[in-house]
């Protein structure tokens, strides 16, 4: 990026001379604590030296781009900045962030959906249910996404627990004055009118 708007995208509140001037400190500072003195590459335009650090940001990009969805999965910790955006930040900076956390977040998501469904297919139920119960995390009012951990969780014999987080789901979604998904509702209703595992055609349909 380039060095002066990185500089008054943090800084905004500075004149840009004192805000480049603020953002050299803070990079001196940086490669001081890291050991690193070459962290940062670039005169004008600055980047990450990929020798010195790695950046799950971008081994993500590069997941996606090449269509690995596993390793898309892997690299996405959570939206990005989550824990160190402060309500004081610039705003240029904050649009600046919640761009990328757009575009990451579509990524992950995409590419989780793709590897539960084929884990699923694969009869691989333990991961599709932790990858069904990462995209209902990050979208707990998705009726999408709460249906394949709801017949993730019927397919591995937990009926209990397909009916509890259903439950869960539904109530979460009154709380927001939306209506329940249908079919989440019949699914529930599914389980409750068939309890065995082996007879939930109303469940899958």
């Amino acid at each position: 990026m380039d060095r002066e708007h990185l500089a008054t995208l943090v800084w905004s509140e500075l004149p840009a001379a004192r805000a480049v001037g603020a953002l050299k400190e803070a990079l001196g500072q940086l490669r001081s604590d890291l050991e690193a003195p070459d962290l940062v590459m670039g005169g004008q335009v600055l980047r990450l030296n990929p020798q010195c650090i790695t950046s799950d940001i971008e081994e993500l990009r590069r997941a996606s781009a090449a269509g690995d969805h596993g390793a898309v999965v892997a690299a996405f910790g959570g939206p990005l900045l989550d824990d160190v955006l402060h309500d004081d930040a610039s705003p240029g900076f904050t649009q600046l962030v919640e761009q990328h956390r757009l575009v990451l977040n579509a990524a992950f998501l995409r590419s989780a959906e793709i590897e539960a469904m084929d884990a699923q297919a694969a009869g691989d139920v333990r991961r599709a249910i932790q990858l069904w119960r990462r995209l209902t995390s990050h979208e707990p009012l998705s009726g999408y996404y709460a249906l394949g951990l709801i017949r993730a969780l019927a397919a591995a014999g937990d009926r209990t627990g397909a009916l509890q987080f259903g439950r869960v789901y539904e109530g979460l979604v009154e709380q927001q004055a939306w209506a329940p998904d249908p079919a989440v509702h019949a699914a529930v209703e599914a389980l409750l009118l068939r309890p065995r595992v082996g007879n939930l055609e109303l469940l899958f349909g």
